[in-house]
């Protein structure tokens, strides 16, 4: 790990590794690219654009509560297992701020939730799910919407994705984050 630390406690006062050049370097060590992500925020106060379609309800969901865990738990058995891994949702672990939109019978079709981003704890960091036979409806956008509404007064918001995926690009234009940061990984063997 120290000869990776080198590529940047090397650099002189002000100067920056860009993340093409830390990629290169780290494999000539013997690294592996592991990814590439942006982060998105909208600051406390932002106003998020998307509205709620009419044929959906929403509900803020109790993160303690065993109904609302297995409200969860039917929405993730719908969802692609890759999906849910990268909106980080644990049903036996929910983040504490959690708003879904369900159908007319009552079935959760979008899901967003978010907690105090480690790095940044004024920051809720946001996750979103669709489920699959609701998607190309605006759903993504109107539950992080509905969510960043529901909590904009008391927080900022930080959403992060795996640059590659477009539908989450699109998703934080649409509501209205700015790109921020982009982040890249390696493994070091």
């Amino acid at each position: 790990i120290d000869r990776y630390s080198a590529l940047v406690d090397d650099l002189p006062d002000g100067a920056v590794l860009v993340a093409e050049e830390f990629v290169s370097q780290a494999e000539a060590l013997g690294g592996e690219f592991a990814g590439a992500g942006l982060n998105h925020v909208i600051p406390l106060g932002g106003v998020p654009s998307g509205d709620v379609p009419p044929d959906v309800s929403v509900l803020e969901l109790d993160a303690e509560s065993d109904d609302d865990r297995a409200v969860v738990r039917t929405l993730l058995a719908e969802c692609p297992d890759d999906e849910v891994d990268e909106a980080e949702i644990d049903p036996d672990a929910l983040d504490p701020r959690i708003v879904v939109l369900v159908d007319g019978v009552g079935a959760a079709v979008a899901f967003a939730s978010g907690y105090s981003w480690d790095y940044a704890p004024e920051f809720d960091d946001v996750g979103v799910l669709v489920r699959p036979d609701a998607r190309g409806r605006g759903l993504g956008r109107a539950v992080v919407a509905e969510y960043i509404r529901r909590h904009g007064g008391q927080r900022s918001f930080l959403y992060r994705h795996d640059v590659e995926n477009a539908g989450s690009a699109a998703l934080c234009r649409s509501v209205g984050f700015e790109a921020v940061h982009r982040l890249v990984a390696v493994t070091v063997p």
